[in-house]
């Protein structure tokens, strides 16, 4: 399929959207009192038919969209992933934004998407599971899924093969679902054989069913992860809105509706160690701009937006913050941000390593470049004063990705009229439109450069012990991750010489994804690799390495110092003072953070060896002070 249109016009899109929201914006009634105008001023917007979607897109230069499903084979996707053998599954979110409360049934399901013809495309569909309130992700184990939909997460599986699950196990439960914006999501295998997820907001206090014995786990602001087995972990990072990625090194990064990037540098699991420590931060937003940065939408502002602006400028109805710091604009800043995802594929060419992100309230994707920043990074536009794609089609929604087994980055995308809370809709402009108009609707697409390599489908669900270690060398992370999960899952010993031989591979990513192999089989091999060339592997080394030989450690590179630091939180042996001092120095806020909850108790002797330390003490001395002799830690 042919690139639709060049990166030139996109500033002509942006351009147009500014002038249309001056049009709309004098059309609309200058007050709330005059509903019959109001009512004309709020014209229903018409969908674009699957069939044409393609001339509304504006895509940068050297890379091509296309179709890979649509109404009526899916509807409301809201996420995606390939299993072992390539077959999609999809979970649809169709009784968005309402529920029960509102006198709306559950409607969500899972559905399995097959390929029969091996044209590329999937041509016929199975509900694997229905009957769903407001599912909002997937993750895959021993033949089923984990489901995300809140209270709960299920586990489903289909034992008889006809794509149907027949064992609908509820695993955990407690999550908080007031808040249809801000439900837990985007369940992800993290390299360390933990399922993470994000929870956007609504808390919980969540018991899991299958270890009734543990006790419940509080999640208000926070993230969580959990073993298939049936234990589950708070997490720092929480607040963030649907979204969750990991990069080849196991940094994880999240999105809120308002902030492109959010990078969670510190875990709780760290601070906790240290409960009268005062910190001050564990997630860093790493974007430059800050919060509600610019975005360069081609899409008209729609109507009801540009009349609550009006209606907020006015006083008369209660506004946000962010409207009115961007200078009353309807559009034009970070609102919807959405399914942030470090690509990690081939087929879009050097993209590998690119940060994807949805703006699912102005019809666009956005793209950023992780720049190191200490112990953290900086995530640097990559298009100055345009957008990787943007749409002309408002009820174009781009709400989540997917890496996929050919390379290729995936995108859901939900086609709604509109995309919001009720709640962040006035009353008098909500009783004009329909929230659930196209809920039967919905997309898939597939983005590649413009001549990608075309690949067999993958037939891993009975592979042997050598072809799953061989996966681990593949160049696509879809491959890797999925080969690191089967090795898990099948627990073969004799996997481990095969994997082993791995940790002496050209290519960092390999090495590491063969440390957490055989960390997954019960083989720590951290040791071996912590004088590796590449930071990020001698980073996972720290990790997985015995305490023992991590008193002799000095790196310069600030993320092993960082989990270094940590490591030392883990261990009550003196040795440990004598290397949290030794990364004292120059050490930026977060490996202060990170050096002050190792202490725990060696605050004093920490602080005396840096005024004998011979380097540079006074420089540190102060902030670290500051740090390890605080008394309070706020909950996040």
């Amino acid at each position: 399929m042919r690139l639709v249109r060049k990166a030139a016009t996109v500033n002509n899109g942006a351009v147009l959207a500014a002038v249309t929201f001056a049009c709309v914006l004098a059309s609309v009634p200058p007050l709330v009192a005059e509903e019959p105008d109001l009512a004309k001023s709020l014209p229903r917007l018409a969908p674009t038919e699957a069939a044409d979607a393609l001339a509304t897109f504006l895509l940068q230069p050297g890379f091509k969209i296309e179709l890979v499903a649509a109404e009526p084979l899916v509807a409301s996707p809201v996420e995606m992933q390939f299993d072992e053998d390539g077959l999609l599954w999809v979970i649809e979110m169709i009784d968005y934004p309402y529920d029960k409360r509102e006198g709306v049934p559950p409607q969500g399901r899972v559905k399995i998407l097959e390929d029969t013809n091996q044209d590329g495309r999937p041509d016929c569909g199975f509900v694997f599971a229905d009957n769903l309130g407001w599912p909002t992700s997937l993750a895959f184990w021993d033949g089923g899924v984990f489901v995300a939909a809140a209270p709960h997460i299920y586990y489903l599986k289909d034992t008889n093969g006809d794509h149907v699950a027949d064992v609908r196990e509820i695993v955990f439960t407690g999550f908080g679902d007031s808040n249809v914006q801000a439900l837990f999501s985007n369940l992800r295998w993290g390299p360390d054989h933990w399922i993470y997820g994000q929870n956007g907001g609504n808390g919980g206090n969540v018991r899991s069913l299958r270890k009734p014995d543990l006790p419940a786990v509080p999640l208000e602001g926070r993230d969580f992860r959990f073993r298939p087995t049936g234990e589950l972990e708070a997490l720092a990072g929480g607040r963030g809105r649907f979204s969750n990625t990991f990069d080849d090194f196991g940094r994880r990064f999240a999105c809120s509706t308002t902030h492109p990037v959010r990078h969670i540098v510190l875990e709780e699991r760290l601070v906790r160690a240290n409960p009268h420590l005062k910190v001050p931060a564990l997630v860093a937003l790493i974007a430059p701009e800050g919060s509600a940065g610019p975005v360069y939408p081609a899409s008209p502002p729609e109507p009801w937006r540009v009349a609550r602006t009006k209606m907020l400028l006015a006083g008369d109805v209660p506004g946000t913050v962010a409207t009115l710091e961007q200078g009353s604009r309807a559009t034009g800043y970070f609102t919807g941000a959405t399914g942030l995802t470090v690509y990690r594929g081939t087929a879009l060419g050097d993209q590998y390593g690119t940060l994807f992100v949805g703006e699912c309230a102005q019809n666009l994707i956005h793209r950023r470049a992780l720049v190191p920043n200490g112990s953290t990074f900086r995530a640097e536009r990559v298009d100055a004063t345009s957008e990787f794609l943007v749409s002309s089609d408002n009820w174009f929604r781009p709400v989540n990705f997917a890496n996929g087994p050919d390379g290729a980055l995936y995108l859901c995308d939900m086609y709604r009229e509109a995309i919001e809370h009720p709640w962040s809709i006035p009353e008098v402009i909500k009783k004009h439109l329909d929230l659930t108009s196209g809920k039967e609707r919905g997309r898939l697409w597939r983005i590649t450069g413009e001549d990608p390599p075309r690949r067999e489908r993958p037939r891993l669900g009975k592979a042997d012990t050598a072809s799953l270690v061989a996966a681990l060398e593949s160049r696509e992370g879809w491959w890797r991750d999925t080969a690191l999960r089967l090795l898990y899952e099948r627990q073969v010993r004799a996997a481990v010489p095969l994997v082993e031989k791995l940790l002496r591979h050209d290519r960092p990513e390999v090495r590491v994804a063969a440390l957490w192999a055989l960390d997954g089989l019960g083989h720590l091999r951290g040791d071996a690799l912590l004088a590796d060339p590449h930071a990020g592997v001698r980073e996972q080394a720290v990790r997985l390495a015995s305490i023992e030989r991590l008193f002799d450690v000095d790196d310069a590179d600030p993320r092993v110092r960082l989990e270094l630091a940590s490591r030392m939180a883990q261990t009550d042996d003196p040795r440990a003072v004598e290397v949290l001092a030794r990364l004292a120095p120059g050490a930026d806020s977060w490996l202060q953070t990170a050096i002050a909850a190792a202490a725990r108790g060696r605050e004093a002797a920490l602080y005396s060896h840096g005024s004998r330390g011979t380097r540079s003490p006074i420089r540190w001395r102060s902030p670290l002070a500051t740090r390890i002799s605080s008394r309070r830690w706020p909950r996040r």
